[in-house]
């Protein structure tokens, strides 16, 4: 339900940073990867400033911090 409607809402409001990161994480947790990176992508793109994105971007990439 949730997606269904964030997918409606994006229809009117497209550069929406906010509903752009929230479908970011509704893809990831339904394991569609790569529509999450997209949204993550579009959110960073309109607020480039936000390192809480490129951090989930990271994370979903495969590319976070490593322990060793």
């Amino acid at each position: 339900h949730a997606r269904a409607y964030a997918e409606k809402v994006k229809l009117s409001r497209p550069d929406n940073t906010e509903l752009r990161a929230m479908l970011g994480e509704i893809y990831a947790g339904l394991g569609e990867p790569k529509k999450a990176r997209q949204e993550y992508q579009e959110a960073i793109r309109l607020a480039p400033d936000r390192v809480d994105l490129r951090e989930r971007l990271s994370k979903l990439s495969g590319d976070g911090p490593r322990t060793y």
